[in-house]
């Protein structure tokens, strides 16, 4: 979600602004009901799977963080986002999540 808030931040454009506010609200819907559902695999896992699936997932989820960096940083760049501070808002929203 931090990359559509760079993206509305880094253009002048009201139509692709707008777009970006729609794709905002259309993912914070997608992650409630994401979390949801992985914290129902979590809950009805033993501690030992449920401890792998959390770990895993956030190693999954840091990986990801770094690709797009990598791969949108100018964007993210023109948004106001320093590389730390990209990385510590996607984990802010991801804790933010409950996951």
């Amino acid at each position: 979600m931090s990359y559509y808030a760079a993206l509305k931040q880094a253009t002048r454009h009201a139509y692709l602004q707008a777009i970006c506010d729609k794709i905002l609200v259309d993912e914070a819907a997608h992650v409630r009901y994401e979390a949801a559902v992985i914290r129902c695999i979590r809950r009805d896992s033993t501690p030992f799977k449920r401890n792998l699936i959390y770990g895993l997932h956030r190693l999954l989820f840091a990986r990801t963080v770094l690709i797009v960096w990598h791969q949108h940083h100018r964007v993210l760049r023109r948004g106001g986002f320093s590389r730390r501070a990209f990385w510590h808002r996607c984990w802010r929203d991801l804790n933010a999540a409950g996951l």
